[in-house]
């Protein structure tokens, strides 16, 4: 008994830091940091909100687009394109297994993405959708608050639709290049290619850096990151109704080293750490679609299939020490397709509808090996003469389907606009599970297992009044219901249960939210304001158990807060945007008593952004055009963990550009933090902390200035 409770001991041990450090390990990547521009819009913008072409004002529902502009080399990663966007924080430590994302006080560390990612049309729906680099993007939509009447999976708290630029009829393209420092470069290159009736888009991307973190641990190989994507997309039309759509992306990413240490250490050497084992994640991406359209007189339909390819290869120190303690190594294989058919259309004069169906099937497959090292004690203590490593397998298979609609009456005198809309939702997941212990002289035996299947429906209500004036002023009201079904644990947290359940429930949220959106007769201006309420109920909560880390339904929250964002144009040759949200979301209810009443994870208590932008032509005949930009992103105070122990308080980043424009070329000089502001972009407890006192508090600082040249030439 006293070998098997040892043998417990380590198996939990040996599970507790892959499974931690798998959920958040940063890698230093500077995607991010590339030239781009992106501004609210002043002129009469479109989107798809619901699921159709509509302008914000009509849309009853808070809602942020970004454009890009045509003078920048548009390869920036998504994140540094959402630092405009009110109550919204996406962690900025270059991580690419997964993004802990946040609206309103909402989100999630782990598990499946609570915001949903759409690109052209294409839903993406594993946890590292918000690392694809945004090569040749045309527009970003972002809709915060419950989306799943519509959107349904993964968009229990918003919704972020990607649109690239389109294939033309006219022959051209783009070729760019970035340099800076930290090692940077990237190039760019865009080629618009018809072929009669048949319209071709071709993208080719690659960057590579050298990072900004030394690891001061002799014979350790740095910090350097490669990205490569190539996309190809085609149109055409036939007839006045008929158009189609496809495309392909294809990503591959290399990058090497992790930025985590010692809290004390990175505040007295800033972006040095310290560990014996290499570091490596490799990872290979490709996304295929294709859309069929057709625009009938009274009824629109379109639709949708795509498949997406996820292949991970990770290796890293999982102790983050010099100590060799123990290191793993990750491998994930990901297979999913997903369906959509989209019908719309108008049925009276003052009455519209949509409606769809929805289905995905994914297969999945990760293996962990955790290989405990001679200093294994420090971590294990008894338990090291017992264990040497730790593996287990999880298969999962995923399959759901959706059906959804709305109506839309238009009431003709007073211009009320009454929305209802409904969802049904299913899913089945299930698993196949196991692990494996090797004890020192090489034995194996098999720790645990668990073959399980659930089944996990949901209706999902919405309603929505809005009141519009003369096409410049609206105000509405809603309420909706978001949702997130379960699913399985990527370890068992429940070592002596002879059948492990690694499974957890489906979360809900109920949304409350008015505004009032507000737009010039001129279009010179335009501001939004919104106030919401948000009761999250069941939350799907990381937490520590007996074996270490795991996702329980352990928790309630609300939310309450309010935005305001806006833009104005100054001069014909000036602009500026902001935008502040405001959260307070507070624990109601959780496993730990002593949570209830502290401020939710992540989520900053405050937002607040401000872009001012300069263009002018100067020399008219020359076709000379000076541009610039200054902006400015700050969060307020926020906590790494549930009992707000680790936090920090309110932080500012300021990034710049200029950019000289003559003809087909554009020069630019750019800088992201700018003043080189120092703050933590994650925190965390070590569990080597007990032995290494020093390490107790761990983290990884947020990027240091940059800075760098970019030459777009028009072709």
């Amino acid at each position: 008994m006293k070998t098997l409770s040892l043998l417990h001991l380590a198996a939990g041990l040996a599970l507790w830091m892959p499974c931690a450090n798998a959920v958040t390990p940063p890698v230093t990547n500077h995607a991010d940091t590339t030239s781009v521009m992106a501004n609210l819009p002043m002129g009469e913008v479109v989107v798809q909100a619901e699921r159709r072409p509509s302008v914000p004002l009509q849309v009853p529902t808070s809602v942020t687009s970004l454009r890009m502009t045509g003078t920048s080399a548009g390869t920036a990663g998504i994140r540094s394109l959402l630092h405009a966007v009110p109550s919204l924080y996406l962690q900025e430590s270059g991580m690419r297994i997964t993004s802990p994302i946040y609206i309103r006080g909402v989100g999630s560390t782990a598990g499946s993405p609570p915001v949903g990612f759409y690109v052209d049309g294409a839903p993406l729906l594993d946890r590292d959708a918000f690392h694809l680099p945004m090569v040749d993007v045309e527009q970003v939509d972002v809709l915060r608050g419950p989306q799943t009447t519509l959107y349904g999976r993964n968009s229990i708290i918003g919704q972020v639709n990607v649109r690239s630029r389109r294939p033309s009829a006219e022959p051209g393209g783009r070729i760019g290049v970035s340099t800076g420092n930290h090692g940077m470069w990237s190039t760019l290159g865009v080629g618009n290619l018809p072929l009669k009736a048949w319209r071709n888009r071709l993208v080719i991307y690659a960057a590579s850096d050298q990072g900004y973190v030394r690891n001061r641990y002799p014979g350790n190989d740095g910090f350097a990151s490669r990205t490569y994507l190539a996309r190809y997309m085609g149109s055409t039309r036939w007839g006045d109704a008929w158009s189609a759509l496809a495309g392909i992306t294809a990503s591959y990413g290399d990058d090497h080293g992790y930025a985590y240490h010692a809290v004390d250490s990175l505040r007295a050497r800033p972006y040095e750490v310290n560990y014996n084992s290499p570091a490596r994640l490799i990872r290979r991406r490709v996304l295929a679609f294709s859309r069929i359209e057709r625009t009938g007189k009274y009824i629109h339909a379109e639709g949708e299939v795509s498949y997406a390819m996820n292949n991970d290869s990770q290796r890293y120190d999982a102790d983050f020490t010099h100590y060799d303690i123990f290191d793993n190594s990750r491998k994930h294989r990901q297979h999913t397709f997903t369906g959509e058919l989209i019908v719309r259309g108008q049925a009276l004069s003052q009455l519209s509808y949509i409606a769809g169906a929805f289905g995905f099937m994914r297969r999945s497959h990760l293996a962990y090996l955790a290989h405990f090292g001679k200093d294994r004690a420090l971590l294990l203590k008894q338990g090291a003469k017992v264990v040497s490593q730790m593996d287990y397998q999880h298969l999962g298979r995923d399959a759901g389907a959706a059906a959804f609609g709305q109506v839309d009456w238009q009431e003709p005198y007073s211009k009320i606009r009454i929305s209802l809309g409904i969802r049904g939702e299913w899913e089945r997941t299930a698993l196949r599970y196991h692990e494996t212990l090797t004890t020192p002289s090489n034995y194996e035996m098999e720790w645990g297992e668990q073959n399980d299947s659930r089944t996990y429906n949901a209706l999902l209500p919405k309603l929505a009044l809005l009141r519009s004036w003369n096409n410049q002023l609206s105000i509405y009201g809603s309420i909706s219901k978001g949702y997130k079904p379960g699913g399985y644990n990527a370890i068992n947290n429940e070592p002596l249960a002879q059948n492990p359940d690694l499974s957890y429930g489906a979360e809900t949220l109920w949304s409350y939210e008015v505004g009032l959106k507000f737009r010039s007769r001129t279009g010179r201006y335009h501001l939004s304001l919104a106030a919401y309420l948000m009761d999250w109920h069941n939350q799907q909560i990381f937490t520590l158990g007996r074996m270490g880390p795991a996702i329980k339904n352990a928790g309630d929250i609300r939310s309450v807060g309010g935005e305001v964002e806006g833009a104005v144009r100054l001069t014909s040759w000036l602009k500026f945007s902001g935008a502040i949200g405001y959260n307070r979301a507070r624990t109601t209810r959780h496993i730990n008593p002593n949570v209830v009443g502290k401020q939710g994870v992540f989520a900053p208590d405050l937002t607040a952004s401000g872009t001012l932008a300069y263009q002018q032509t100067l020399f008219p005949a020359y076709g000379i055009t000076l541009g610039a930009q200054l902006s400015y992103s700050g969060y307020g105070r926020q906590y790494f963990d549930e009992l707000n122990t680790l936090g920090q308080g309110y932080h500012g980043v300021w990034n710049g550009e200029v950019r000289l424009m003559y003809r087909a070329y554009t020069l630019s000089a750019w800088m992201r933090n700018a003043l080189n502001a120092r703050y933590f972009s994650y925190l965390f407890r070590s569990p080597v902390g007990e032995a290494l006192p020093a390490y107790a508090k761990s983290g990884q600082l947020a990027s240091p200035r940059t800075m760098g040249l970019s030459l777009l030439v028009e072709l």
